[in-house]
């Protein structure tokens, strides 16, 4: 979980600094008003934030995971 939670922070932070320097906008059509890169740019931004919100989602999963409560065995 821990690792999960270090990797997204780190990889989107990542895939925001390419996409910003190369000028990729497939993957964020808003914020860059329909600028597009080299596919290169675009597949690694594209990598980057897909494995951003697989990890973001795993991770979440596994805290929420961690947080549930114990029954005591009443055996």
């Amino acid at each position: 979980m821990y690792w999960g939670w270090v990797y997204s922070s780190y990889a989107n932070w990542l895939g925001c600094l390419i996409g910003a320097f190369a000028g990729a906008g497939q993957m964020t059509p808003l914020a860059s008003s329909g600028v597009k890169a080299d596919t290169w740019a675009e597949a690694t931004v594209a990598v980057l934030l897909i494995s951003v919100a697989i990890t973001s989602l795993v991770a979440v999963a596994l805290s929420i995971w961690g947080l549930r409560r114990h029954r005591a065995n009443d055996a």
